[in-house]
Parts: C-alpha cells; sequence; structure tokens
C-alpha cells in the first residue's frame, strides 16, 4: 500500500498494488506506547491565578518530581508526571487566562500574600 504524504485538501488517494505481501507489525513497547500516547496530548494556553483554594491547599504543585521554571518573578512554569505522561502548567502573579503579560490584568497578586508557595525570587 503507498499513501500520498499528508496534505489539505488530500494529493491523492491511497493505492494497493497486486502482490500478496504480508507486513508483521510488531507490537509496540511499553515505553514506545506511552510516548506515542504522550503525543496526543497538548497543553493549553491557560495561564492560573495561584491563589491558595478556599480548602487551605496552594494550588501551585510542589513535592518529589516537581520541577519548578521562573520566568522572571512574575511568571512560573511547573513541570511534573502524571500518571502516564508530563504535565505542565503555568501561573502568574499578575496576568490574564490566556496571556501572563496581557495589558489589563485578571488578577494582580504579590509574592509575598501567597507565603512560601511562590518559588521564584
Amino acid at each position: 500500500m503507498t499513501a500520498p504524504p499528508y496534505a489539505d485538501p488530500a494529493v491523492g488517494a491511497c493505492t494497493f498494488d497486486a502482490a500478496d505481501t504480508r507486513l508483521e507489525v510488531p507490537p509496540l513497547s511499553v515505553a514506545d506506547g506511552t510516548a506515542f500516547l504522550c503525543r496526543a496530548i497538548t497543553g493549553n494556553a491557560t495561564v492560573t491565578n495561584p491563589t491558595p483554594r478556599p480548602d487551605g491547599d496552594q494550588m501551585i504543585p510542589t513535592g518529589p518530581g516537581v520541577t519548578d521554571i521562573c520566568f522572571g518573578t512574575n511568571v512560573l512554569a511547573t513541570d511534573s508526571m502524571g500518571p502516564t505522561c508530563p504535565v505542565v502548567m503555568s501561573f502568574a502573579l499578575s496576568g490574564c487566562a490566556q496571556d501572563p503579560l496581557c495589558t489589563m490584568p485578571e488578577w494582580t497578586l504579590t509574592a509575598a500574600s501567597l507565603g512560601t508557595g511562590w518559588p521564584c525570587p
């Protein structure tokens, strides 16, 4: 079977030749299968207000396996491993849900108001 390269609109149809050739496709390893599944998961552009939740829990994930990435003093990204795929989240002390650098912020906080929950200097 031949398939034309992906294009939109399609550049042609798939074709079959007359040969009766069997093709064995080995199963993926668990690691390769997980990596393949994770490729379909894409983060969204949402920026989270890092204010603690009413139940007292901090919204910013902490602990073993969580990597903090500070973009200046205002924007924090965290990288951690979910059940099967990496999870990337972003937080901003001042910003908008779709843009941490918006000109009219939807919220403004100080690092001090979050206590020890804000790791960026």
